[in-house]
């Protein structure tokens, strides 16, 4: 299988990020910072190009309002990473802050809902480990059992593409999951102990779960739901109990489907009116597996 430009800068960057997480040698480390940065950027330009050109198109029609946002975007960013790199403990309060939140953004040929705000922390977060590593001033990430195990599954998923059937979506979750939860998950494990952060960290997720409480609430009380057209489909539409296929037959008889491609007009057949059809379209249906939960011999739930 011949090795695309995509799946070289994954390689490139998961190498990079490796030789971070498994070496304290100061040379390796700032050789290894190197390769993750250049390797993700890389990445992004192979997959995201459309979005790229559409941003830069959007730029050259309104310059003033374009440049203008770029500098804003730039400096809030820079930021961002001094305030990660002088209170480090800020890094895993934003965390938890960005997590929940998904925009929707149009990738290459599909839609998709990404955690942009947590990419803009981890992209701070790096900005800061870059810093420290390429300065030399000792603080970059420390070697030990969790980065060490981190980068042999990352060397293993990276070297995995080279042979996977769809390197695109190889190199997809690369970018998107790999690497940046990779280097999340090494630079929270490596915080030091702080009761005032931690405090911060439990104080912010108990925030969110009451706002989370407050909105479901809310949308009990007026039988609306929004930004979940899943949720919304299954309520208003949920499906025949005696149907030969779905969850209702998984749930009924105990077996477990598998639908490895969805077509568009696979989704319209199943719709039993137009608003149906619009709520399947917006979940946007790629694959599905539906496997029972059995206990003692028996389905409890799917």
């Amino acid at each position: 299988m011949p090795v695309t430009s995509e799946t070289a800068a994954a390689v490139v960057a998961a190498a990079g990020l490796c030789a971070l997480f498994a070496t304290g040698r100061p040379d390796v480390s700032r050789a290894g910072v190197l390769a993750w940065a250049g390797g993700t950027l890389w990445l992004a330009a192979e997959l995201l190009d459309s979005s790229l050109h559409r941003v830069g198109t959007q730029i050259a029609d309104h310059p003033v309002v374009g440049v203008g946002a770029l500098v804003v975007a730039g400096a809030a960013l820079l930021a961002a990473a001094t305030a990660v790199h002088r209170m480090p403990w800020i890094f895993a309060v934003a965390c938890v802050l960005a997590a929940p939140v998904r925009i929707p953004i149009h990738v290459g040929s599909d839609d998709a809902r990404l955690l942009l705000p947590l990419y803009g922390v981890l992209a701070a977060g790096a900005l800061a480990t870059m810093y420290d590593v390429l300065r030399g001033a000792g603080t970059g990430p420390r070697v030990g059992p969790v980065p060490r195990a981190l980068a042999a599954m990352l060397a293993l998923s990276a070297v995995s593409l080279l042979w996977a059937v769809d390197g695109h979506q190889g190199a997809v979750d690369m970018l998107f999951f790999y690497l940046p939860f990779g280097f999340m998950t090494v630079r929270i494990s490596q915080l030091g102990w702080s009761a005032a952060g931690l405090r911060a960290a439990f104080v912010a997720q108990v925030g969110l779960a009451l706002v989370f409480a407050g909105v479901g609430l809310w949308q009990e009380a007026v039988h609306r739901v929004f930004w979940n057209p899943g949720v919304e489909a299954s309520n208003a539409y949920p499906g025949d109990p005696n149907a030969p296929t779905g969850a209702a037959a998984v749930l009924r008889d105990g077996h477990t489907e598998y639908i490895p491609d969805i077509t568009p007009e696979q989704v319209d057949a199943a719709a039993v009116d137009d608003r149906h059809r619009e709520l399947l379209r917006a979940v946007q249906l790629r694959s599905a597996i539906l496997v029972p939960l059995l206990a003692g011999g028996r389905v409890t739930g799917g």
